[in-house]
């Protein structure tokens, strides 16, 4: 690509948009390509984005010792060496596939070199001109926050341990489009069932991550009122975002009602027979030891008998037994509590 081709390229008022501009694409299906290293991805990733990096994160490492130590020049041709023949062609694949699926819009860290360089490389391969979010991740990261704390309309569900509020809330949630209200799953977003039982095998997000994806559903629900699930701050280890949070608590409540056996069997299946055979004694005593000063040694010691012997048995009615007693002695005291 010549000087004066890259000029006019990069003048296209196409070739650069701003972060509400992309939400909006979002909206109507676009999709997100996050250019920026792995480690930068995994810590604080942007719903509805795939992660093909320019620079990988030992590359990205390399380039910042040397724009340390001999200036961002050295630095940007070191990176020129590293992403060239194979590798080069590689990462342009990659993209070229999301480019032909979804209209797809670039961003890396700050919107500068990496999302430049990706979309020049895109452009020189396919003549697929992808735009790229100014300011890029910092921007996107400053609106999530900006959304984080607007006033919502919300209508929270509540009700005991196990008489399934997630269970309503994706019974709502079916098609968000045809409803006057939107449905947002703190614990999809948490990778975590909120109890100290709730571990799941997926592991959980990092904290920016969690907040991302809760503003971008805060984003899509518009002026629509938010049917949200009553949850402790601490979703296992992700904390609920304050403003949203003082917003749950004196939101008006909406419980939902079950009986005492269908609340076992519910707990049964997602917190016991959800679990691989072989980590069931395991997780469930260490889910039990976290609440142990809130249960009581005797009590604490009683329930993990009862799941040693319910696991050595492969009793479900074992299991049922120390449901019963986890939630007459624990659970069901502390909702009481909260209300």
């Amino acid at each position: 690509m010549s000087a004066s081709s890259k000029t006019n390229f990069f003048a296209s008022t196409e070739a650069i948009i701003s972060v509400n501009e992309a939400l909006r694409r979002l909206q109507q299906g676009a999709r997100l390509l996050d250019v920026r290293s792995e480690i930068e991805f995994e810590t604080s990733v942007v719903p509805f984005s795939t992660n093909v990096p320019l620079l990988r994160t030992d590359e990205r490492h390399q380039v910042g010792i040397t724009y340390k130590v001999k200036g961002p020049k050295a630095a940007i041709n070191l990176g020129y060496e590293l992403v060239s023949g194979s590798s080069k062609l590689e990462r342009i694949e990659k993209w070229r596939d999301l480019a032909g699926k979804n209209e797809t819009i670039i961003f890396c860290a700050r919107g500068g070199l990496r999302s430049k360089i990706s979309q020049e490389w895109i452009y020189e391969s396919t003549k697929i001109l992808l735009p790229r979010i100014e300011g890029g991740y910092k921007a996107l990261r400053q609106r999530f926050l900006e959304e984080l704390e607007h006033k919502r309309k919300l209508l929270v569900v509540s009700g005991p341990t196990g008489v399934g509020k997630t269970e309503y809330l994706n019974s709502k949630a079916f098609d968000q489009s045809s409803n006057n209200f939107f449905v947002i799953d703190l614990e999809k977003h948490a990778r975590h069932r909120g109890s100290s039982f709730g571990k799941m095998a997926e592991k959980q997000p990092f904290q920016a991550s969690f907040e991302n994806s809760i503003a971008i559903d805060l984003f899509l629900a518009g002026p629509r009122e938010i049917l949200i699930e009553d949850e402790s701050v601490n979703i296992g280890s992700c904390r609920i975002p304050t403003n949203l949070f003082s917003q749950m608590q004196i939101a008006p409540k909406f419980k939902i009602e079950s009986s005492f056996e269908d609340r076992v069997e519910r707990i049964l299946r997602d917190y016991v027979l959800s679990l691989p055979e072989a980590q069931v004694l395991d997780e469930l005593s260490a889910s039990v030891l976290r609440i142990q000063k809130k249960l009581g040694g005797l009590r604490t010691r009683e329930i993990l008998s009862d799941i040693l012997d319910a696991s050595q048995n492969n009793s479900l009615d074992g299991h049922r037994a120390w449901i019963r007693k986890i939630l007459v002695w624990y659970y069901d005291p502390m909702y009481l509590r909260s209300t």
